[in-house]
């Protein structure tokens, strides 16, 4: 190639350079990954507990790892809802409504935030978890 071609092509090269460099610093960020985590609480110990079977009267809608490594069992009866969560023991620093030898076990999350859960709804809930998590332990 000689030097007059060379010159030539100097220009073309800077702009097709140039429209790489503003394309890379345009181009949109990939979105974040929606990955949740896993459960530090091995599903073992909810036996039979599945999306759709019944506990203490409430059906189970929904079953999901807590980004603290807790899992988080969802209930459902009527128009209301709320979750029970299974974590290992000394994980959260508020004291938990039932515990096992190695598990911790809270509720709340009531949709709507206003429902009033009987107690006893509660109880027979959370005692039912808590002696399927027990026999699993």
């Amino acid at each position: 190639m000689s030097d007059r071609s060379l010159r030539a092509a100097i220009p073309a090269a800077a702009v097709a350079l140039a429209c790489f460099v503003v394309a890379i610093a345009l181009a949109p960020d990939p979105p974040p990954t929606s990955r949740r985590p896993s459960p530090v609480v091995p599903s073992h110990l909810f036996q039979d507990i599945a999306v759709g079977t019944t506990v203490a009267g409430w059906r189970v809608t929904a079953i999901s790892a807590e980004a603290d490594g807790g899992v988080r069992i969802e209930f459902a009866r009527d128009d209301v809802r709320f979750a029970v969560s299974v974590i290992e023991l000394g994980t959260r620093d508020e004291p938990p409504y039932l515990t096992t030898e190695r598990h911790a076990i809270y509720y709340g999350h009531a949709i709507p935030a206003d429902a009033h859960i009987p107690d006893n709804a509660v109880r027979a809930v959370t005692a039912n978890v808590e002696r399927r998590v027990r026999a699993g332990e």
